[in-house]
């Protein structure tokens, strides 16, 4: 179902990992070779693709409302499939403008730092989206990407005693469910799939703490002008509740913003969790080795196109977080052809070939280990490699 799409000759001599753990494409050398109109960014460029957006919203928000009055003659599993298929193509919609926010973060909306947090903010509290801290956890994330001990978030494990087995069917998919559903919440909350330890010594994170070290930077009151703007939508929500019922609210909000937090954590997963994708210790992590150590994959051009090219152009991204969406495709032809056999590019059938490809990273993707000992590249093993260390580690512990 999902066929990846790269040059193999190399890749297949050494394995896709010694040619990454050889990629020498540094941002300098990219900075250089970029067209200089990709870093242009246009506000009103940005607002009309905001406005398309919101009023992509607007419409399906319409029809949802028009079919749910229509639909009471349909039996009731045709209709109930009918109102999940509704808020799966509206909780994209709200994906793409998420997306935005998303740029706001980084700078790439636009060239004024106060335009860029209003509309962030704006855009991403009506989402539950902590707009001020997520913005400072995510730049560290791409400050540190795939950094075994100073990444944000999904940072693998290291197998130090076993490595455990594939997950199961089940349990893939119950992860998986979670992951989608509570995960975004419980990682907002608690930082969970972050480090194990923070350079402060806390082994506890959360994005609504106004007192955390993570977003001394920001100051405490945006922290709290966070909370409060969330406890406003959860208010305004529960009132909602109270005048038009729990159905045609989880219909019209509650299912379509879950779909949201699924987007964002199956995505950022499969970017950064894949067996081919190496993570770095302090002593040979570089912020070049970081940024290249992702990987782009493709949903087809129209989903592509939908959701603002957030995952097929997500290496430039990476490398350079302020070029705007619209101009990050042109980024890509260019990174594409620096980084050569270490370019990762994967093409997926949407849905199903995406969903494949993530039911088969959560089944594989467990914990690292070391590529070879004393290098400080980790990797997610092979079933041979792993077969092989649990033996030494069964031979050690007898």
């Amino acid at each position: 179902m999902a066929v990846a799409t790269r040059n193999v000759s190399t890749k297949e001599e050494v394995g896709p990992q010694t040619v990454h753990a050889n990629n020498r494409l540094t941002i300098a050398s990219a900075l250089k070779n970029i067209p200089k109109d990709c870093f242009k960014r246009v506000m009103w460029k940005s607002y009309a693709y905001l406005a398309f957006d919101i009023s992509q919203v607007v419409f399906m928000s319409y029809f949802m409302q028009w079919f749910w009055t229509w639909s009471a003659c349909m039996p009731f599993v045709a209709r109930q499939f009918s109102y999940l298929m509704c808020a799966v193509w509206q909780g994209t919609n709200l994906a793409s403008v998420w997306v935005v926010g998303h740029e706001c973060g980084h700078g790439s909306f636009s060239n004024s730092e106060f335009v860029n947090d209003l509309t962030g903010f704006l855009v991403h509290t009506p989402l539950m989206v902590p707009y001020f801290s997520w913005q400072q956890s995510h730049a560290k994330h791409h400050a540190f990407c795939n950094h075994m001990t100073k990444d944000a978030i999904f940072v693998p494990r290291i197998a130090d005693k076993k490595v455990p087995t594939p997950r199961s069917g089940p349990k893939a998919v119950m992860y998986t469910l979670l992951m989608g559903t509570l995960g975004w919440y419980i990682y907002l909350a608690t930082n969970m799939g972050g480090p194990e330890h923070y350079e402060t010594g806390a082994k506890f994170v959360s994005h609504y703490d106004p007192w955390c070290p993570m977003f001394s930077r920001i100051g405490k009151w945006k922290v709290v002008v966070n909370d409060l703007a969330l406890v406003g939508i959860l208010y305004a929500v529960y009132q909602a509740i109270g005048m038009f019922g729990w159905g045609l609210v989880w219909y019209h909000y509650l299912a379509p913003i879950t779909i949201v937090t699924c987007w964002l954590s199956f995505v950022t997963f499969l970017h950064h969790t894949d067996e081919d994708i190496l993570h770095y210790d302090e002593s040979v992590w570089t912020v070049d080795k970081g940024a290249t150590s992702t990987v782009d994959r493709s949903m087809g051009w129209f989903m592509d196109w939908k959701t603002h090219h957030i995952c097929d152009t997500h290496v430039c991204h990476h490398l350079f977080s302020k070029i705007p969406h619209y101009n990050a495709l042109k980024a890509t032809v260019t990174i594409k052809e620096l980084m050569g056999d270490a370019y990762e590019f994967r093409v997926h059938t949407f849905p199903f070939g995406l969903m494949h490809q993530l039911y088969h990273n959560m089944c594989t993707c467990r914990r690292v280990i070391e590529k070879t000992p004393g290098s400080g590249i980790y990797i997610y093993p092979s079933q041979e490699e792993a077969a092989r260390l649990n033996a030494e580690f069964k031979a050690k512990a007898n």
